[in-house]
């Protein structure tokens, strides 16, 4: 119940905004990944790809994972990823595969991907969470949510919240992860 709470607030409180045109700057503030203090293995999970196929997080060892969580019932979801799209689309790092999982529940694959194609995103969003096992391992307290996920399949940092990803403080932040050589705990930058 609280869940729901703070999700129609947030989203009441950011409607309005979403409608004008500096809605990106004021809604979508960048406020650096958090560095979880304990690393969660996440190496049990599989996700449905947009292709059908299950993948399972220990097929992405030895690469780094941004996966955000979103709904099409969630308005800062959906402002926010037209923007990571384009971070998909322009990775500069090789070893970092950038997805993101619904967690829409009424709603088949198909009409996720049909969705995202019509929005012109592409279908790098178009993974499924099988059984809501992550989102049940990881209880978001709201959505977007973003998690960073190590090459040894454990989540290390999260960025609660929409957020510009193509802001530069991101590609700072992710290149602080991405290329260093300590997998489980790095300081992000803070603006």
């Amino acid at each position: 119940m609280r869940f729901f709470k703070i999700l129609l607030i947030t989203t009441l409180l950011l409607l309005p905004s979403l409608s004008k045109p500096e809605a990106k700057s004021l809604s979508m503030l960048y406020r650096g990944f958090n560095t979880l203090n304990t690393p969660i293995d996440i190496n049990r999970h599989q996700f449905k790809s947009p292709s059908g196929q299950i993948e399972n997080v220990t097929d992405w060892h030895g690469n780094w994972v941004l996966l955000n969580v979103w709904a099409t019932w969630c308005a800062p979801c959906l402002a926010e990823l037209p923007d990571l799209a384009q971070l998909a689309k322009k990775n500069p790092f090789p070893n970092l595969k950038i997805m993101a999982v619904s967690f829409d529940q009424r709603k088949s694959q198909e009409e996720i991907l049909g969705a995202l194609e019509r929005k012109n995103l592409g279908n790098f969003a178009g993974y499924m969470d099988i059984n809501r096992q992550f989102e049940k391992h990881m209880k978001p307290a709201g959505l977007p949510r973003t998690y960073l996920v190590n090459p040894q399949g454990q989540v290390v940092a999260d960025y609660r919240g929409a957020a510009d990803w193509l802001d530069p403080r991101v590609f700072q932040d992710l290149s602080l992860f991405v290329n260093s050589g300590n997998t489980s705990k790095i300081s992000a930058t803070r603006p």
